[in-house]
């Protein structure tokens, strides 16, 4: 909307036009006709351009040049089909994002509560701990005191500290490994060398034979009841009997190929790897016997327990900040989705285009179906009500006229009418 100066009539002295202001007299304290002063001047109202904000299809047009409008008469329409369908798009977006904000809030609740999980579980498992480690010390506080030695162990049992001997009993047990190992190839070696598939399928049979023994004497160890006693008693007599001799069997045939001296040092290999299994196994128990007081395997578990619940913290403080992050974005989403559908209802609203004063529509220049552009003026409309009077009076005459002076105007439209004015 422009606002700027209409001129309606207009007349000079040196030029009479069609519509003008024929004559100015003012009565300069009451004097006489004589006294008057007589000039011409211009007619003047305030004008108001009305033109849309945004570009349309006009689809109504409530006014025409002469309607008298009030401030706030609505005076143009334009179509807000497409407007109306994006405002149904952001909706869904909004809805959209409010619905992605709440489950992010929920996520968001849901870390917090894992988080006190977390710590609570934290907080037992170094309660367990403290538990533990307090029990094993109180087992474990004189042990080295009291140890007996084998006396060809010069130091006492407390000289090594408890790091130290874990160390050394790890390193053995390692040792230990690689002694069963290299028992377990050589014994293979020695197999491979002699390559008799009689003597294998010779150790498969006594093999064979000792589990059925073994099993049978099970059962004949059984106890049976009374009734049908000596029916099962006889049946287990015979199984037994069967398998003992199949036994004897297998080891006499066994036997047979060892008396062969091709086949001495399949035995002491077989020997050398029981040795070294059961080497084995005495350093494994022995790494176990070290780990004593805040080593012990408990006290090991205990702090396990508390690494396992300090990184459940952890993590759920991730969570916690994801969730958080999470949260943000969606509550920024749907504060973008909100203005987006505040600005398309701005839009809505300058689709109908009202009059900003009162006064009288001076101009229109767009139809119903038009595409009114924006900014472009689509009327003109001018305030009446209050209009002015622009005169040109000589330079010796300014001093006869002062502020509040009454003044007559006569115009052509209306010669016969007089009004009244003030300077």
């Amino acid at each position: 909307m422009i606002n700027k100066k209409i001129t309606l009539v207009l007349l000079t002295l040196l030029a009479l036009t069609v519509a003008g202001c024929d004559s100015i007299s003012s009565n300069i304290g009451g004097g006489k006709d004589s006294d008057r002063i007589m000039a011409s001047g211009v007619i003047e109202a305030d004008q108001i351009s009305i033109a849309s904000e945004l570009s349309g299809r006009v689809t109504a047009v409530l006014v025409e040049a002469g309607t008298e409008v009030t401030a706030g008469d609505l005076v143009l329409v334009l179509e807000d089909s497409m407007l109306l369908t994006q405002k149904t798009q952001v909706q869904a977006q909004l809805e959209s994002a409010v619905a992605q904000f709440e489950g992010a809030k929920a996520a968001e609740d849901a870390a917090q509560a894992y988080m006190r999980s977390a710590e609570l579980g934290l907080a037992a498992a170094e309660i367990q701990y403290q538990q533990v480690l307090g029990q094993v010390q109180l087992d474990d506080r004189v042990s080295d005191w009291n140890e007996n030695t084998p006396y060809q162990i010069d130091v006492p049992a407390w000289y090594f500290q408890k790091t130290e001997q874990i160390s050394a009993a790890k390193k053995e047990l390692e040792r230990a490994r690689e002694f069963y190992q290299d028992e377990q190839e050589n014994y293979q070696d020695t197999v491979d060398d002699i390559e008799n598939e009689e003597f294998q399928e010779a150790e498969q049979h006594l093999a064979q034979a000792q589990a059925s023994f073994e099993i049978a004497d099970a059962l004949n160890d059984r106890p049976v009841g009374y009734e049908g006693r000596e029916e099962i008693e006889d049946f287990i007599k015979t199984i037994y009997d069967n398998t003992e001799t199949e036994l004897k069997a297998a080891q006499k045939a066994y036997d047979q190929i060892l008396a062969d001296p091709d086949y001495e040092d399949i035995l002491e290999a077989r020997a050398r790897v029981s040795v070294a299994k059961e080497f084995l196994d005495l350093a494994q128990d022995y790494l176990y016997q070290q780990y004593t007081s805040e080593y012990s395997l408990d006290v090991q578990a205990a702090e396990a327990s508390v690494s396992q619940a300090e990184a459940g913290v952890h993590l759920a403080q991730a969570q916690i900040t994801q969730a958080k992050n999470n949260r943000i974005s969606t509550e920024t989403a749907v504060t973008q989705a909100e203005a987006a559908l505040a600005l398309v209802d701005l839009q809505l609203e300058k689709m109908k285009i009202y009059s900003p004063i009162s006064g009288v529509i001076l101009t229109s220049t767009i139809d119903p179906g038009e595409i009114l552009a924006a900014g472009y003026t689509a009327f003109s409309v001018g305030d009446l009500s209050h209009l002015t009077v622009t005169v040109y009076l000589p330079e010796d005459k300014y001093g006869q006229i002062k502020l509040g002076d009454t003044a007559e105007l006569t115009i052509d439209s209306f010669p016969e009418d007089i009004f009244k004015a003030v300077v």
